[in-house]
């Protein structure tokens, strides 16, 4: 994610999770973050929308986007990085990948020739 846009997402990220004890050792070995501890508490994530051109809107629910530790620690992770110290030079503007976790119940189609993508919504 763009550094700009990164620094938004996850300072608005903190805000909204606020009640749940920051893991900043967490973060440094994951190299993730926001990471959060959830143990004993009820788990609400905030939905994460990506707005496209042309006022397409994407929701992505917390529960597709947040990292979960493998073993029942309940330590979860912000898991979308920014691009800024990456030298990343896919595109001549900000990028963004969406990941597969992201991707769960989309049909995503990808138009190269057009230069657009597609979706839409399905239980899959």
């Amino acid at each position: 994610m763009a550094g700009p846009v990164h620094k938004i997402v996850t300072n608005e990220l903190k805000k909204q999770m606020s009640k749940y004890r920051r893991l900043y050792a967490s973060e440094e070995e994951y190299g993730l973050g926001p990471c959060y501890n959830f143990t004993g508490r009820k788990i609400e994530i905030p939905d994460l929308i990506y707005h496209f051109a042309g006022g397409t809107t994407v929701v992505v629910p917390g529960n597709r986007y947040f990292k979960f530790d493998t073993e029942p620690t309940g330590i979860g992770c912000f898991p979308v990085d920014t691009d800024d110290a990456k030298n990343l030079e896919l595109t001549p503007g900000p990028s963004i990948i969406l990941g597969n976790y992201m991707q769960v119940n989309h049909y995503i189609e990808y138009d190269l020739k057009n230069n657009r993508f597609g979706f839409r919504q399905q239980n899959c």
